[in-house]
């Protein structure tokens, strides 16, 4: 498989497709819609209560206490 891949990376830098250097500047970024922080169903951000829905976590209902 190194094999394969170092094939690769010679032929794309013999036909001029290697990128020696990336540059990002500031003009690379797109300025954000909102400053509302994006949350999605089920990731783990959720966990800490920042606007999760009350149902949005397990289950408690039916647990039984120790």
């Amino acid at each position: 498989m190194e094999e394969k891949l170092a094939a690769k990376l010679a032929k794309s830098i013999a036909d001029g497709d290697a990128i020696d250097e990336v540059v990002i500047d500031d003009d690379d970024f797109a300025p954000p819609n909102s400053l509302k922080r994006l949350v999605l169903p089920g990731s783990p951000s959720r966990r800490d209560g920042d606007g999760a829905d009350p149902g949005a976590g397990p289950s408690t209902s039916g647990a039984k206490s120790a």
